[in-house]
């Protein structure tokens, strides 16, 4: 099972589809499809639940548009200028617009 890290709650409801964007092509390549959410804030770990996931896509960043967002599992990141900012807290200011990106859709089954 692949764990799933997130610097922010998981706003994805159980049985709903769901969407991540990770940067680079590490989650491409993930073979494993039943993945653990986890929440990780003030050095705690926390799984919050489970899910399954269901397409990968590769994609630049710079070409995602609001539309490809809208199940994004932080609800502050459904927008492209919302996920930019979610990205440059979880990866760093230089996270540029021009990056190879990963975009995770998965169920979540609990």
């Amino acid at each position: 099972m692949a764990t799933l890290h997130s610097i922010h709650p998981i706003e994805a409801l159980v049985g709903a589809r769901s969407s991540t964007v990770r940067r680079g092509i590490k989650w491409y390549n993930e073979n494993d499809q039943n993945l653990e959410l986890c929440y990780c804030h003030d050095g705690i770990h926390e799984i919050v639940g489970h899910g399954r996931s269901i397409i990968r896509a590769l994609r630049t960043f710079n070409t995602l548009s609001d539309h490809e967002l809208a199940n994004e599992h932080e609800a502050s990141s459904r927008t492209v200028a919302g996920l930019l900012e979610a990205m440059r807290r979880a990866y760093g200011e230089d996270f540029k617009k021009t990056e190879l990106v990963t975009v995770l859709t998965y169920w979540r089954t609990d």
